[in-house]
């Protein structure tokens, strides 16, 4: 029974996104194994006993012009969004190509900001005057990227923190990246890019990241959840009920916009739009 719950997410990680998706199963598997052997019972990452379910009271279903997004901005009307071009992924030099889309959902109207090579891989946020995503144009160690809204070019790196990073989101003064192998938020220093925290996820493999100005919201691709978290101490207050969202085994990306929460799989061509109930 376990090995059956185990490899049925495998399976649609690897379908959905070729080559990543394996790459993605295999840690996938890695973590839930880690976690299962770490913590008895799945006692602490992956419990969701005794946690409150948090109902949407609206929950709009908005098409993407791609698939393959990694992150997404609510800015304004409009949604930016980090994509694969799959045009780019089987480059013989196996560099990673991305491209930053700016879309208006209202008109369908979409405008390409930029197209990277290894800058942009994962996540996406704004700090107010420039967008922050993470990459390994660096090198094997990579980087965060301080991002132009305006045509997209790249206006200063920070060094990356941890091994394998997921989302990126901004709280008025810090960065925090998940670090998807550690299954932690780290918490990095704006201006000289150090770690000044770290904090443990309630997730076996955690991707995405949103923050709504008062809590944290961690996406969980072992268990298919979305995690609310309380304060910076990683202490989880709430889950969204499995009819809101139940995605086991994706990569799903987070961002919070207009009073709601946004939730892309990197296989759909669409995301979700979840107005929290009072």
């Amino acid at each position: 029974m376990f090995l059956r719950w185990l490899l049925a997410p495998l399976s649609s990680c690897q379908a959905a996104s070729g080559a990543r998706g394996i790459g993605l199963a295999v840690l996938l598997a890695v973590s839930v194994l880690g976690g299962i052997a770490s913590s008895p019972g799945m006692a602490r990452a992956g419990d969701l006993s005794g946690l409150p379910r948090l109902e949407v009271a609206e929950r709009e279903i908005v098409p993407l012009p791609t698939d393959g997004v990694r992150g997404l901005i609510v800015s304004g009307s409009s949604l930016i969004l980090l994509a694969d071009d799959h045009r780019g992924l089987s480059a013989p030099d196996s560099s990673y190509l991305a491209r930053l889309l700016r879309f208006q959902p209202s008109t369908g109207e979409v405008e390409l900001l930029a197209a990277q090579r290894d800058a942009f891989e994962t996540g996406l946020t704004g700090d107010g005057q420039a967008w922050w995503s993470c990459g390994s144009l660096l090198g094997a160690d990579g980087g965060i990227y301080r991002i132009s809204p305006e045509d997209g070019s790249i206006l200063s790196s920070l060094p990356l923190p941890g091994h394998h990073p997921g989302g990126i989101a901004f709280d008025g003064s810090y960065l925090w990246v998940v670090d998807c192998d550690a299954r932690k938020l780290l918490r990095v220093e704006v201006e000289e890019g150090l770690i000044s925290r770290k904090v443990a996820t309630p997730s076996l493999y955690p991707t995405g990241l949103a923050y709504d100005g008062y809590h944290f919201w961690c996406a969980d691709a072992t268990t298919g959840r979305i995690y609310r978290l309380k304060g910076y101490n990683g202490r989880v207050d709430a889950v969204l009920s499995r009819e809101a969202f139940y995605r086991p085994g994706a990569f799903v990306s987070l961002a919070w916009g207009a009073g709601a929460l946004w939730a892309v799989t990197a296989s759909d061509s669409f995301a979700l739009r979840m107005k929290l109930a009072r």
